[in-house]
């Protein structure tokens, strides 16, 4: 029971973070990642540039993600905050450090959506190979779709179709420039970037943490 309780008070806590960058925080666009950008708050941003949004919608649309997959995708093994926390920090870091290093082409980012797919890796992998639920090969496969049709038919995600819904609601980049003809799109490349990296984090828990190894290669009944 305390457990559980802890695990909502971080869940608060991270949903809370999100909203105080996006909408609290006096200049959410400070927050967001900028490539050109060398002061100690660029720094900064490679963290909080994941809990920063563009608008409500963007926000909304993150934090249902973070509900769902924080109270249903993990399983009884690995249903602890420190795996909820580690995988949606480690997925975090990892998304705005490969933007950064990686793909030279994007020049700002901010969303939580990358550490997002993070943890479902996280969950998803664990799921499977921990537990032996075969749930989990359906989420990897959902994973690997989803991903593929982020960089293939970018028109269909909600980010873009949400646009189309609700028009221009862009709230930050307004603050920069209010005359600015601007539109944000989703970034495949920081969900394959959290992918990777929950995956990663996965395979070093499953092997090497917890009371029972990984059953690959285990028929399950």
């Amino acid at each position: 029971m305390k457990n559980q309780v802890l695990s909502i008070i971080l869940f608060l806590l991270a949903a809370g973070t999100c909203i105080y960058c996006s909408v609290i925080y006096a200049h959410p666009a400070d927050l967001m990642w900028t490539r050109y950008d060398h002061d100690l708050l660029h720094y900064l941003s490679f963290l909080t540039a994941n809990f920063t949004h563009f608008d409500n919608v963007h926000l909304t649309e993150n934090l249902i993600g973070l509900a769902i997959i924080w109270f249903l995708f993990y399983s009884p093994n690995v249903n602890t905050y420190p795996d909820k926390v580690a995988s949606l920090l480690v997925s975090a870091i990892a998304v705005t450090c490969g933007i950064a290093f990686v793909n030279h082409t994007i020049g700002t980012y901010s969303g939580l959506s990358g550490a997002l797919h993070g943890m479902f890796a996280y969950a998803a992998i664990l799921r499977y190979f921990k537990d032996g639920d075969v749930k989990g090969i359906i989420l990897i496969i959902g994973l690997i779709i989803k991903l593929y049709v982020d960089f293939n038919w970018p028109e269909l995600t909600f980010n873009e179709l949400a646009q189309k819904v609700y028009g221009e609601t862009i709230t930050i980049e307004k603050q920069i420039n209010p005359d600015a003809d601007f539109s944000y799109k989703t970034c495949g490349e920081a969900h394959l970037y959290g992918a990777i990296a929950g995956s990663v984090l996965a395979l070093i828990r499953g092997l090497f943490f917890g009371k029972s190894s990984m059953i690959v290669g285990r028929s399950v009944h």
